[in-house]
């Protein structure tokens, strides 16, 4: 029988949530996450973004780069991360309605440092 279980970290939401699955019943499998595997020009490589139009395609890597860029800026807290990623996001012409900085399980980060703020500068509640 399967002992493992690989899932691409393209969607690291579904990957957390096939590994609690797998772990509350008791499968007997492990789940482990693999890097994704990006096109040559940045993007992710997925049966959805091949249809991503060529003149949006520098939008959609610059997703990569903000969080890049956002985990560079971490050991200065999350208001910096939150700023770095908007200036990465901006520059590509991407206006996001918010950004949330979470810890590796989709909770509350490290500090205990607040999640998110808006564009107008309001929280966002969290996540449930």
């Amino acid at each position: 029988s399967p002992t493992d279980v690989l899932l691409g970290e393209k969607d690291y939401e579904l990957l957390l949530a096939i590994h609690h699955a797998v772990q509350d019943f008791h499968l007997g499998v492990r789940v482990q996450g693999v890097p994704a595997v990006r096109m040559p020009d940045g993007v992710v490589m997925s049966l959805r973004n091949t249809n991503v139009p060529a003149d949006s395609r520098d939008q959609a890597a610059a997703l990569s780069a903000a969080l890049t860029a956002g985990a560079h800026a971490a050991e200065a807290g999350a208001d910096k991360v939150r700023e770095v990623a908007a200036e990465v996001l901006r520059a590509a012409g991407v206006e996001p309605d918010y950004l949330e900085v979470r810890g590796r399980d989709l909770g509350t980060p490290p500090g205990g440092c607040p999640l998110a703020r808006r564009r107008d500068n309001r929280r966002r509640p969290p996540h449930r």
